[in-house]
């Protein structure tokens, strides 16, 4: 016996922002893993020198459809995404946030990547696209820091001495010779 109705309603705001968050993060989950596992699919049939176009910052990235997690080298990924975004005329610099975006922290912290290696990116942007506090930015000379709320701390230059807080914090020191402290909460 079949039957046949239909359920009609009309949803709230806060149900439509809801489905609508919930769409989101289904379709970032899928396409993050699909572009990691397609790179690996043409290097697996093509070889080492596989030509993987607008693909090859995601050769950076692993899959493990067993275990399924994402993996690999964060920092190199978000750096060639952006660099293929800018000279591959494949759009903006938020473009590829939003594209980095899709990964979320699963690979690591990218929007901390992203402040360290591109000083030219507004942090005002990374934080909008990305979700990321930039607690602390050093200069080139040695500097001090204690954060009070958790987020990324940037050493740049200088010897650079900071103490992450309670909650959990992402810590680059960059050049120079830092001290790192990750305070009580999960760190990286």
């Amino acid at each position: 016996m079949t039957i046949n109705k239909l359920l009609v309603s009309n949803p709230t705001a806060q149900q439509v922002a809801a489905l609508q968050t919930s769409y989101d993060d289904v379709k970032n989950y899928m396409q993050a893993r699909f572009l990691a596992q397609a790179a690996h699919t043409m290097i697996a049939e093509e070889g080492a020198n596989a030509d993987l176009g607008a693909l090859t910052p995601f050769m950076h990235i692993t899959f493990n459809p067993f275990t399924d997690q994402l993996g690999g080298d964060a920092e190199s990924f978000a750096k060639d995404l952006i660099t293929k975004f800018r000279t591959g005329a494949l759009g903006t610099d938020a473009d590829a946030l939003r594209v980095l975006d899709m990964f979320g922290d699963e690979i690591g912290p990218l929007g901390g990547y992203v402040a360290e290696d591109f000083l030219d990116i507004d942090r005002a942007l990374i934080a909008s696209v990305l979700g990321t506090a930039i607690v602390f930015e050093g200069g080139s000379t040695a500097e001090s820091a204690t954060m009070a709320t958790a987020g990324i701390a940037l050493g740049h230059g200088g010897n650079d001495t900071i103490i992450g807080s309670s909650g959990a914090d992402a810590l680059f020191g960059g050049a120079g010779n830092d001290s790192l402290s990750g305070g009580a909460g999960g760190n990286s």
